[in-house]
């Protein structure tokens, strides 16, 4: 069970991946972002993978090797990367995006619809170069 507006553990590694890349500027293996982000291995591995194959990572091979963040990767929204891994956040007159509702007045006067895009424009405005400072 989750509870109200939470984050998906694959959201939140792919967002902090990210940043973690444009705050060191080099790059980083698995096995360091799993360890900055107190995450399993195989869970980061997936989702670099999928950041790689996105084209917002390049990799490296080798012992010495890892992914690197792509030019222009850092210039991405928030909201691009959450979309990626979590799908899109869905807005509308339903907080259940249905087309009927069996209720002459919706019990969450359309406020589960506002706190969605105050959260989606938030992400969208958001690009990961703002996060390049110190940690």
């Amino acid at each position: 069970m989750t509870g109200f507006g939470t984050i998906s553990e694959a959201a939140y590694l792919a967002i902090y991946s990210m940043i973690l890349f444009v705050r060191s500027g080099r790059s980083l293996n698995t096995v360091e972002v799993a360890n900055k982000l107190f995450a399993s291995r195989h869970h980061v591995m997936k989702i670099l993978q999928l950041l790689h194959q996105n084209k917002y990572l390049g990799s490296t091979r080798g012992p010495k090797g890892g992914y690197f963040l792509k030019e222009g990767a850092a210039k991405t929204s928030l909201l691009e990367v959450y979309e990626l891994v979590s799908g899109e956040i869905l807005t509308g007159d339903c907080a259940l995006n249905r087309d009927a509702c069996p209720f002459a007045r919706c019990m969450f006067d359309e406020r589960i619809n506002e706190l969605k895009m105050k959260f989606k424009n938030h992400l969208k405005n958001k690009t990961f170069d703002e996060y390049a400072g110190n940690e």
